[in-house]
């Protein structure tokens, strides 16, 4: 069953805000730019194991062939809305704790269609 969720990444690389505003203009955006060249650099290696493992499945293992199947847009359509409860704890969890839940949670959802729209449009980034 191929669920299709896509990938979250989260990489806490970090730097002192005093080091970063020590660098000149050009080190700073060249620290920027590696930081966004990571992010596709290990998107991209994702995607191409994906298709790896897919196509291998489908190849066939050790005589044993899969059958890729796609899991059904109605019945992932309401998973999703299952899994609402777990989103909504989350939000209130992290208002509790003196973050903007709603407001991170309306941003990350803003930028996952907008990320969405540009890689249907154009796609990924090491693609263009």
């Amino acid at each position: 069953m191929e669920l299709d969720w896509g990938q979250n990444m989260g990489f806490g690389i970090v730097m002192g805000k005093d080091a970063f505003e020590r660098l000149s203009a050009a080190e700073q955006k060249a620290v920027r730019d590696a930081g966004s060249a990571f992010i596709d650099h290990y998107a991209k290696g994702i995607v191409d194991a994906n298709a790896r493992d897919k196509e291998a499945m489908a190849a066939g293992i050790d005589g044993k062939k899969a059958t890729l199947v796609a899991f059904p847009a109605d019945q992932k359509k309401a998973l999703l809305a299952a899994g609402n409860k777990y989103v909504s704890g989350w939000v209130e969890t992290a208002s509790k704790g003196g973050a903007p839940g709603p407001a991170i949670m309306d941003d990350y959802r803003r930028l996952i269609a907008k990320y969405a729209k540009e890689r249907d449009t154009k796609g990924y980034p090491w693609n263009r």
